[in-house]
């Protein structure tokens, strides 16, 4: 399956369907057909088409949830937060919400506070902005996401950083940036009121 999915071309329509049937066989699957998916999953995530984004994003979150132990190695885990990284400015809008499934599937020590709060500044835009997204899906994906960042953050005691980056929107722009950071703080100020 994986070997044919490396044949076709990149924004084979086939690919998409390829990658539905590997999520639904990727529990049983041994650990080198895994890193192969992994790393053809990394790469579906910056494709031009965007059902191979949603795919390659839904899959990586299927396997972060089965919590296979591929995905639990250090480097497999910096490949994939550098990727997420990467891809900010490429995700199609329908990738938005299993994108946001990724980041809620990933383990607690590897989500962004382990220092390197430019990987957090690059994502955190996004995810303010999607809490005013068109898809009730995707808002709610956000409000998670945010609620989950907070609850990092005040473990980590970096709370009160993670509010000033947060923060920074009620400097935008546009009045839907700005509106959609009032609506962020409003959720971490009623999340965190005791801290």
């Amino acid at each position: 399956l994986v070997e044919r999915l490396e044949r076709l071309p990149e924004d084979d329509p086939q690919i998409a369907v390829l990658l539905d049937i590997a999520g639904s066989m990727i529990g049983s699957a041994e650990e080198p057909l895994v890193e192969k998916l992994v790393t053809f999953l990394l790469r579906g995530c910056a494709s031009p088409t965007a059902v191979i984004q949603k795919r390659s994003y839904r899959t990586l979150a299927t396997l972060l949830q089965l919590e296979h132990p591929l995905l639990h190695r250090p480097e497999t885990i910096a490949a994939l937060m550098q990727t997420l990284a990467d891809t900010v400015t490429l995700t199609d809008p329908a990738a938005r919400k299993e994108r946001f499934r990724v980041y809620l599937a990933l383990p607690d020590d590897a989500v962004l506070f382990t220092g390197d709060d430019q990987l957090l500044a690059t994502i955190l835009p996004e995810v303010v902005l999607a809490v005013k997204d068109v898809n009730q899906r995707t808002r709610q994906e956000a409000f998670d996401l945010v609620a989950r960042l907070g609850r990092l953050a005040a473990g980590a005691d970096r709370l009160d950083a993670f509010l000033g980056m947060a923060m920074a929107g009620l400097a935008a722009k546009t009045p839907t940036m700005i509106s959609a950071t009032v609506m962020v703080l409003a959720r971490l100020a009623f999340d965190h009121s005791e801290d």
